[in-house]
């Protein structure tokens, strides 16, 4: 290995210790949370695909337990857990844990342009409520 080898490979290791420091509790929380429900992650997708056939039930707290946000987009469960979960909201960090599954689905429309050409969208994102146990739309 040449020396600028040598210099690239502690130049990456650095990079890689820095970004572990500064980002490193979060991501390693939200990593292991997204472990955790990585098999239920498909189910939660899926309740949100059939919650149109269910109606909202009025009347009675949104959030059973504790609570996991999922992106059915990503299949994925996004770092905003982690932020949640340091105000207090009560975020499940194992699937047993889960009675509400919130779901985040994305979308995009284009809506126009800007005078450089540039195309305009308006982005979305519907956010659904559903009792885990029962698969039923709570908001």
């Amino acid at each position: 290995m040449n020396s600028d080898d040598k210099h690239g490979l502690v130049a990456f290791v650095l990079v890689i210790v820095l970004y572990a420091i500064m980002a490193g509790p979060d991501w390693i929380e939200n990593y292991n949370r997204d472990r955790a429900f990585s098999s239920e992650i498909g189910m939660y997708q899926d309740f949100e695909k059939n919650t149109s056939s269910y109606w909202w039930t009025s009347g009675v707290s949104h959030v059973l337990g504790k609570a996991i946000v999922v992106d059915v987009n990503d299949g994925d469960i996004p770092m905003i857990n982690v932020e949640l979960k340091k105000s207090n909201f009560p975020i499940a960090d194992t699937p047993d844990e889960a009675e509400t599954v919130i779901t985040l689905n994305y979308s995009e429309s284009l809506v126009g342009g800007y005078t450089d050409g540039t195309k305009a969208y308006q982005k979305w994102c519907m956010i659904t409520m559903i009792d885990k146990k029962t698969g039923t739309m709570r908001a």
